[in-house]
């Protein structure tokens, strides 16, 4: 499989193909962006070279911020326990600071982590977390330890080539295994406001993806969709003028962002929708 360095060759002549659907019809925005028609996925077409492997795209969280990212675990775990059953072996591809995986532990007998990221995997090794710097295989778990639960959290975005990365996955999970995906969308209220400025089109994501985007990848795969919608990184407590502000400009997609928000989400997941996830079996 291609590691996850980002080489678009035919950008200048602009003679490309979308990476997901293998559609060559695009609408470009100048030379910053260009979507796939086809699957709707938003390519950055200004990204350079990151070597992830000593370092690079992440660095070691301060105590305040990994608490905050093992609360945002929990959130996660709401989604996907639900479809545990009988699955007793927690994976995270591209596990960085290993928080999934200390939160997994309130869920899972067996939790192991993988990233490229050398400086954080001996990071979480030193927290006495089960993790490698490899990629995923199916050798690193025993078969009697029951069904698996695999996330990819903020990977695809970065990852020259998410469609062989999946497949490399599943050749390694069995039938009924689970796999939650998330990424950030294009679609949602920051980048539809602050387009380019936000904070998450940076050089080192090499796409932004939609909720049509992650359906196409399902239906690619032949996967089926147990669950999906959106989330965010944020409360309402702190976020009620945010919200106040959103009621105002567009209170009809408001209200009904609202109304059909499910059990699990703030209210603000349903309406910012700046992150998108889907939970698919093999």
């Amino acid at each position: 499989m291609e590691g996850v360095i980002w080489r678009w060759i035919y950008c200048g002549s602009k003679k490309m193909k979308c990476v997901i659907c293998g559609g060559g019809e695009f609408n470009y925005d100048n030379d910053i962006a260009c979507r796939c028609i086809k699957c709707n996925i938003l390519y950055n077409l200004k990204t350079k070279e990151l070597d992830y492997s000593d370092g690079g795209g992440q660095d070691i969280p301060t105590i305040e911020k990994s608490k905050q990212r093992v609360q945002n675990a929990f959130k996660r775990f709401e989604i996907i326990t639900p479809y545990k059953h009988t699955h007793n072996v927690f994976v995270d591809i591209g596990c960085g600071s290993g928080e999934m995986l200390e939160a997994s532990k309130q869920f899972f007998d067996y939790h192991i982590g993988y990233d490229k990221n050398k400086v954080l995997i001996k990071h979480t090794q030193q927290k006495g977390l089960n993790t490698f710097n490899k990629y995923f295989e199916s050798v690193d778990i025993e078969n009697e330890l029951g069904g698996v639960m695999l996330s990819i959290n903020h990977v695809l975005e970065h990852t020259a080539n998410p469609i062989d990365l999946l497949e490399d996955i599943l050749d390694n999970l069995n039938k009924n295994d689970v796999i939650y995906i998330e990424v950030p969308l294009y679609t949602g209220y920051s980048f539809t406001t602050k387009k380019y400025n936000w904070s998450l089109w940076y050089d080192e994501h090499l796409a932004l993806y939609s909720m049509e985007t992650l359906e196409f990848i399902a239906n690619k795969l032949d996967l089926k969709v147990l669950d999906k919608g959106y989330r965010n990184f944020i409360t309402d407590n702190d976020n009620r003028a945010l919200l106040l502000k959103n009621i105002t400009k567009n209170f009809l997609s408001t209200l009904k962002g609202i109304l059909s928000k499910k059990s699990y989400q703030l209210t603000l997941d349903n309406v910012l929708k700046d992150y998108g996830f889907i939970v698919l079996k093999k």
